[in-house]
């Protein structure tokens, strides 16, 4: 059983995860900007109210008691092929968030990270664009993102057949760009401009400190920690040695 909420002019977001708490947090996160439509606890009742309510957004966990959110993901896409799914997911692993944009994901943000990054998330998928959010130390805690405008919204340029004279001659011209085409674009460029805003005051946030002024600097800060930290641990090594040694003698 699902619950069904309120309905406005508002992105439209449907919930999904078996654990309430969750559900109950991620409400209370989003409620001041989005319209939470519905809560599902399971991919029969997530396929269910896309059936149903249509929502613009649906946030999708990965271990759900009757399926996998991959699984649910496929059925989504049939039933609701213009919702923007995002995983929300306590799994960090990088081949997860291959999986999960392999089989059509708009985004993918850890739990624990999703009081900070999945509004803006929300944002960007509705723009157009994909975005994924991984605490693994390769990405240092930064966004990856991934832009990409989806290929069911942008219909193709008809093919024509082009004649070699003209193109010598430089009297050929290219497919024009509908309306439609460049609207999309147009949104394109607003995820580009909202996702260059976030990494910038991410870098902001980490360069702020007063270890140093640039990457650079933070660098050659942590190596000479490590330095650091190498040389005392072998002095300590050769005065324990040393000592050991001492205590042997004096037992001779």
């Amino acid at each position: 059983m699902y619950a069904i909420h309120s309905h406005s002019r508002q992105t439209r977001v449907l919930l999904v995860d078996d654990n309430v708490f969750v559900r109950e947090s991620l409400r209370n996160l989003l409620g001041e900007q989005f319209d939470i439509v519905a809560e599902a606890r399971d991919g029969h009742e997530a396929i269910d109210c896309c059936n149903k309510l249509q929502p613009d957004v649906v946030l999708l966990d990965i271990s759900l008691p009757d399926a996998s959110g991959f699984d649910v993901l496929g059925q989504i896409l049939r039933c609701c092929p213009r919702a923007r799914t995002i995983f929300v997911s306590i799994h960090a692993s990088e081949e997860y968030v291959h999986q999960a944009f392999r089989l059509g994901a708009c985004g993918y943000v850890v739990k624990t990270q999703a009081s900070q990054q999945l509004i803006p998330a929300i944002n960007i998928a509705i723009g157009g664009a994909s975005i994924r959010n991984t605490t693994e130390p390769r990405t240092n805690g930064f966004i990856g993102v991934q832009l990409a405008i989806h290929s069911a919204e942008v219909s193709k340029p008809e093919l024509t057949a082009v004649d070699p004279g003209d193109v010598a001659q430089g009297t050929w011209q290219g497919p024009s760009v509908c309306g439609e085409q460049q609207r999309l674009l147009d949104q394109f460029a607003e995820s580009v401009r909202v996702v260059m805003e976030l990494l910038q005051d991410q870098c902001n946030a980490i360069m702020s400190g007063d270890l140093a002024a640039n990457r650079f600097d933070l660098l050659i800060h942590a190596a000479n920690e490590h330095k650091q930290d190498a040389k005392y641990s072998y002095l300590r090594h050769v005065q324990t040695h040393r000592c050991d040694a001492g205590h042997e003698l004096e037992q001779r």
